[in-house]
């Protein structure tokens, strides 16, 4: 059920998160002047959180954790299309990788709302049956 929060990974969720951000905007400010330097760049933030987030498990509950897996899972994978889509130089391959993203992120989309109902529903008949 609930997890204990005792190491201090755990504990920094949101400082690490402003980390990340703070990070991310210096790479796309700063860091480099062509568009694949940075989505490599902003991949490989995306990814380490990714790793942090499904190692250490911050969120108290399951579901909560399992939610927030799901969310960087989509970040994760819209940066890796991302990186295919800068490696083309033909405008229609270009546009079949955005059709292909498109329709990956509805989805992953819809499948996080499907998560998000059944989750509701299960709290909602614990709530309701104690």
């Amino acid at each position: 059920m609930d997890k204990p929060r005792g190491s201090a990974f755990s504990r920094n969720l949101f400082p690490i998160i402003i980390v990340r951000k703070i990070i991310s905007s210096l790479i796309l400010v700063l860091g480099f002047t062509k568009p694949r330097g940075q989505i490599l760049g902003l991949s490989l933030i995306y990814m380490a959180f990714f790793v942090y987030v499904c190692a250490v498990r911050p969120l108290k509950t399951k579901v909560s954790n399992i939610a927030y897996i799901l969310v960087e899972t989509i970040m994760v994978v819209i940066h890796i299309v991302f990186i295919f889509m800068s490696d083309q130089s033909d405008p229609t391959d270009e546009v079949n990788y955005a059709k292909a993203l498109l329709i990956l992120v509805f989805i992953i989309l819809m499948s996080y709302v499907l998560f998000s109902i059944i989750a509701l529903f299960i709290f909602l008949r614990g709530v309701l049956n104690p």
